[in-house]
């Protein structure tokens, strides 16, 4: 969700993604429950289960360079669409949790909900999503285009009605915005857990790019992509399965992007 296409793939190792998690984690939930919680016809016939582990996070250069410790986690194996976007949202707008008006997807002021914020703003250049008759809908031919358009709010909001709808925990606090711990239900990964994902995890293949050496075999950048965004999964994937974690858009973590990463950052400090 949510920016320019990116002609660098080292930088697309590092920025916001919007993959879709939910940590559940196996000390907790027994590990067949992985596979019938994540299976379902609202998100995707399987979520990908990434099997934890240490690994050293940044280069040094764009990012701090430290040790890292990733629990078991689950996530989609592609960028959020348009089409699911669409499904979910009219979904909120039914609750009157939010609203489609002006232009924008906003939280419904009988939500009791105050953010300035819009979730949506369909007047951003490359989102394909419109509304009609109080709901929203994708232009058609665009509903396997990853959303564009959408705010860190709005993906935190698009988790918790996900999690509404499939009776699992809203993981966002509406009113200081961090997520909550231990709770079951969809989020954004954390910044280490989006970077162990694209490095392959355990399965990594120490490629220079996510599932590659080669970025356009595996990704959409300027020398490919036309200048515009592409359906998701048409690219090779990583070791793990996962579709377009170099390349295409921007993808917006758990935690809001901080220039401290780019310092001496070391967890928990």
């Amino acid at each position: 969700m949510g920016g320019d296409t990116r002609s660098s793939g080292v930088e697309a190792m590092r920025r916001k993604k919007i993959i879709l998690v939910s940590v559940l984690p196996l000390l907790i939930i027994p590990a067949l429950v992985f596979r019938v919680l994540m299976h379902n016809d609202v998100l995707y016939d399987d979520m990908i289960l990434v099997r934890g582990g240490t690994f050293t996070v940044g280069d040094g250069e764009l990012s701090s360079r430290y040790e890292y410790s990733v629990k078991d986690f689950m996530i989609s194996p592609c960028e959020v669409t348009n089409e699911l976007f669409v499904k979910v949202c009219n979904r909120g707008i039914e609750w009157k949790i939010v609203e489609a008006k002006n232009e924008q997807i906003r939280f419904d002021p009988r939500s009791k909900v105050v953010l300035q914020f819009a979730l949506l703003d369909m007047r951003i250049d490359g989102c394909r999503i419109r509304i009609s008759d109080g709901k929203i809908l994708t232009e058609p031919g665009t509903e396997k285009l990853p959303v564009v358009g959408v705010s860190w709010y709005g993906a935190a909001v698009f988790c918790n009605l996900l999690s509404k709808m499939e009776g699992r925990d809203e993981v966002y606090d509406t009113i200081d915005w961090i997520h909550k711990k231990g709770v079951k239900g969809y989020r954004l990964p954390t910044y280490e857990e989006w970077e162990y994902a694209a490095r392959g995890g355990a399965l990594s293949g120490g490629y220079a790019f996510a599932g590659s050496d080669d970025p356009l075999e595996v990704g959409w950048f300027l020398q490919n992509s036309d200048g515009t965004v592409h359906p998701v999964g048409l690219k090779k994937p990583n070791e793990l399965g996962l579709y377009d974690m170099s390349g295409n858009l921007h993808e917006f973590m758990t935690e809001i992007w901080c220039l401290l990463r780019t310092e001496n950052y070391k967890p928990g400090i």
